[in-house]
């Protein structure tokens, strides 16, 4: 047999490299939409059963189902806030889940599309791990870490919050706006932003990074399109949270800036002009609350799921300031922005796991020998976080997803005595299940306010509700007096139709 040719040969050696390449890429794809599949399956199935087992609670998935249920009826004043949903946040992704309340829809459905959302933000991680790192394999890894990070299962067990619908498409964004590949760039944008208003921060941040990127890489390779676009991105970033924040929540709101400015950061100003002023003129002020124990543990539980690599992509860190910054400045009262278990971190996440991504890849391209060592580390420091910290169903938080008990069931035969659409006030763990309606308050409220209302004090009015559910075996002892006076005398508001073990089901007399 003649010889093939040395051009021959050269060829068929690189078109067999790229065959492996490929079935390799595809191998690595494959097993991260396995897992993603995996995540959204076991997340949303424990987050419907934990809902099943009453392991909601009125704030805050009573309060956006209530909130979608009424934009789904042409209505938007929630009594479980005490205050328009557009006064509330601007929360357009309402109008999506419309049709699904048109067909039934509820609590159940939202946890199970948070869980599937969430794990699909896998994918983009993939994506943009394996052009930055140039490894498939290496997107895998990132992708299991992504599912592994506490932040991540967390947002799938505590509740229901639009903010931790983002994540996704911003992730998508970052790698469309990195391929330059500007249209559906746009359509994940506008996806993001119809979330929540703060997320047009983090895209205003995203434009700026986009920026710098493109300046790197010269503006005369850019195309019109390619040099324009970012700035686009922060054009729209700013004007969109300035007409969410200046005048849309206002609008709604009685004139008055959003109302968790005043709530959270009440130390730097009564309005958002106030204590972003007094922020810009006393940063040693913010820098102190920085330096506090639980700023800084917050910082360490953010990072060291990635074993700290984040830090080696410092300026994308830049996406997580926004919702890193409030986290400090909030007041010690509201400890909860600084505790991974809650939704504050939903807009921190794309920051940090980009700039590990980002911050890996530009150490790998100048040393390509630290690849393999720096994705076990970072596999090392998932899955032990993954384990220790997150809500992982075979980790040592695993009993925090809520099961079935004897209480269950008393529960459900207290909420079994209520009339359908009945206006009823019901304590937090039960009202979640009773907000498809447009009377459906959180316990004390309306007797006492309680976080109702903007600022905290409007009343709503007694007569408003017709029916009490509550269950007092965790209830604060003020709260168990209260409804006590209202249910307890002869001549009380309501009397007592139904009781078992502490449980209490009252209609108006």
């Amino acid at each position: 047999m003649a010889a093939l040719a040395p051009e021959t040969v050269a060829f068929v050696r690189v078109r067999d490299r790229a065959r492996v390449r490929a079935k390799r890429a595809h191998s690595a794809l494959l097993a991260t939409w396995t897992v993603t599949v995996l995540f959204a399956v076991v997340y949303g199935a424990l987050a419907v059963r934990s809902h099943w087992n009453f392991g909601t609670w009125g704030f805050d998935t009573g309060i956006y189902d209530q909130a979608f249920w009424l934009v789904s009826r042409g209505r938007s004043f929630m009594t479980m806030r005490g205050m328009n949903v557009w006064g509330h946040h601007v929360n357009l992704v309402a109008f999506a889940f419309a049709p699904l309340y048109w067909l039934g829809a509820g609590p159940e459905t939202l946890v199970a599309v948070q869980a599937a959302v969430l794990a699909l933000g896998a994918v983009p991680v993939h994506l943009i791990a394996r052009a930055r790192i140039g490894s498939a394999w290496a997107g895998l890894v990132f992708a299991v870490a992504y599912l592994l990070y506490p932040p991540t299962g967390w947002l799938a067990w505590a509740n229901f919050h639009p903010e931790a619908l983002s994540i996704t498409p911003l992730l998508f964004a970052w790698w469309f706006g990195r391929e330059r590949r500007w249209l559906p760039f746009a359509g994940c944008v506008l996806i993001a932003l119809s979330m929540r208003e703060e997320v047009a921060l983090v895209v205003a941040v995203m434009g700026l990074l986009l920026v710098a990127l493109s300046r790197r890489r010269g503006q005369a390779r850019l195309s019109r399109v390619d040099a324009v676009a970012p700035w686009l991105t922060v054009i729209l970033g700013l004007v969109w949270f300035l007409v969410c924040s200046k005048v849309v929540i206002p609008h709604f709101n009685h004139g008055g800036d959003p109302y968790y400015v005043r709530r959270f950061y009440g130390s730097f100003g009564s309005s958002m002009g106030e204590v972003l002023k007094t922020m810009a003129l006393h940063p040693g002020r913010v820098l102190s609350l920085a330096a506090q124990p639980d700023r800084i543990r917050f910082g360490f539980d953010l990072l060291a799921p990635f074993g700290g690599l984040s830090l080696l992509g410092l300026p994308f860190l830049a996406m997580a300031a926004p919702q890193g910054l409030a986290a400090v400045a909030a007041s010690s009262t509201e400890w909860f922005v600084r505790d991974v278990r809650f939704q504050y971190t939903a807009l921190i996440v794309v920051g940090v796991v980009v700039a590990a991504v980002e911050g890996t890849g530009w150490l790998v391209r100048r040393r390509a020998s630290l690849r393999t060592p720096l994705l076990g580390w970072m596999l090392f420091c998932s899955l032990a976080a993954g384990f220790v910290r997150s809500p992982l169903p075979i980790g040592l938080n695993a009993g925090q997803w809520v099961g079935p008990s004897a209480r269950t069931a008393l529960r459900q035969d207290a909420l079994d005595q209520l009339p359908a659409g009945a206006r009823v006030s019901a304590s937090d763990d039960l009202v979640a299940h009773l907000t498809r309606r447009s009377h459906a308050y959180d316990f004390p409220n309306p007797f006492q306010p309680m976080t109702y209302g903007a600022d905290g004090k409007t009343r709503a009015n007694l007569q408003d509700i017709d029916w009490i559910a509550v269950d007092t075996k965790d209830m604060k002892p003020a709260w168990v007096a209260l409804l006590h006076a209202h249910t307890s005398r002869s001549d009380g508001d309501f009397v007592v139709t139904w009781e078992r073990n502490g449980i209490v089901v009252a209609r108006r007399r």
